[in-house]
């Protein structure tokens, strides 16, 4: 038998065993061999880690270009300094953050869908109106959490949907009328048909038509029919406690939307008078700075008070409710607003809003 190399060791038991070389193989090449073969075994791990990092420079960059913090829901950032009401305002969770011009408060549309779930509905209703709901951190979800009556989205008609937006060139693909507010709302009706536990009125779904009447008019029959057991009349057949009333407006308000009888429509104040019976006709809007010239509450005559009562009373009179838009929107003016027949509040501070109202009014009376 050939002699056994050095490089042979045996093992504990008294056997041999042999080195691992190959026929034809030197110790040093063994020793390559080796650690070739460490290294190729490390190589998915160092993959493994590669990508966790990169994934984490990602979504630490998401974080900052957003400004949003995504681990704590409805929270922003205070001011350093500014008035009490300044504070205030930055940290309600219904105000929105500004744009990147810096010249409008409410958020990018490429920022409003961005959410950590969906936050539940307050118990009962406030009279305030979510002006532009789809602005919002969390369109829909927020003016529930926060007891709105009416909610108001902004729709286009485009490729044969209703997209959600102000203007047409800010439409973004995925962003429609029934993602954002049909879908998620017959979810909840299917559980109950009060929104709102507490309260068995109606929610206000105002959709603001911003494109051709005539193109979005049979796109919105279509949408709205398979929900049509929990929409009132005239969009659908809901009877009784709760349901959403759907109310068109924009080129959708008027003599044009109640031709079409796709549903309720936004009046005008011309409308008053003019025998419009409430079920088709509930709310009556118009423009504050139009009306009063004057854009401040302060800032309004006796006259001027006593025509926005007398259009209060006339509205109440029809059983229909009095909106502003375009107003200021402070809890000043909130307070007068409401003290003088206005019967929505039109806000861009949804939030802070209904909890002013719940915190000074019971039953629509001023606590103090």
């Amino acid at each position: 038998m050939p002699a056994v190399r050095d490089s042979v060791r045996r093992d504990g038991r008294g056997g041999g065993v042999a080195s691992g070389l190959k026929p034809g193989e030197r110790p040093a090449h063994r020793s390559l061999r080796e650690a070739m073969s460490n290294i190729t075994l490390f190589i998915p791990l160092l993959f493994v880690l590669l990508a966790g990092c990169s994934h984490d420079e990602s979504a630490t960059r998401v974080a900052v270009e957003s400004g949003i913090d995504h681990s704590t829901p409805h929270v922003l950032t205070g001011p350093s300094g500014g008035t009490p009401e300044q504070v205030r305002t930055s940290m309600d969770p219904g105000v929105d953050v500004d744009e990147e011009d810096g010249e409008d408060d409410r958020t990018p549309l490429h920022l409003a869908d961005r959410s950590n779930g969906e936050p539940p509905p307050a118990t009962r209703s406030y009279p305030v109106h979510s002006h532009n709901d789809y602005l919002r951190h969390r369109p829909l979800h927020e003016a529930l959490a926060a007891g709105c009556s009416s909610i108001e989205v902004d729709v286009h008609a485009v490729d044969g949907d209703l997209s959600v937006a102000h203007d047409r060139d800010q439409v973004v693909s995925g962003r429609t009328l029934g993602s954002m507010y049909l879908e998620p709302l017959a979810a909840r009706l299917e559980r109950s048909p009060r929104i709102y536990a507490d309260d068995p009125a109606p929610l206000i779904l105002m959709i603001d038509v911003k494109s051709s009447w005539t193109e979005a008019a049979p796109i919105l029959r279509e949408q709205l029919a398979p929900l049509a057991r929990h929409l009132l009349p005239p969009a659908g057949m809901h009877s009784g406690d709760g349901g959403v009333m759907v109310v068109t407006s924009g080129t959708g308000a008027g003599r044009q939307g109640l031709d079409a009888g796709v549903a309720a429509v936004d009046g005008r104040p011309g409308d008053l008078g003019s025998g419009v019976d409430p079920v088709y006709m509930p709310v009556v809007s118009t423009s504050y700075v139009e009306m009063f010239r004057e854009g401040s509450i302060g800032g309004l005559g006796e006259s001027d008070r006593r025509r926005l009562r007398s259009l209060g009373e006339a509205a109440r009179g029809e059983g229909k409710w009095l909106r502003f838009w375009a107003a200021p929107d402070t809890p000043d003016a909130w307070d007068f607003l409401i003290e003088h027949g206005c019967g929505l509040i039109s806000t861009d501070r949804p939030t802070t809003c209904c909890a002013h109202i719940a915190a000074e009014y019971k039953e629509g009376i001023k606590r103090r």
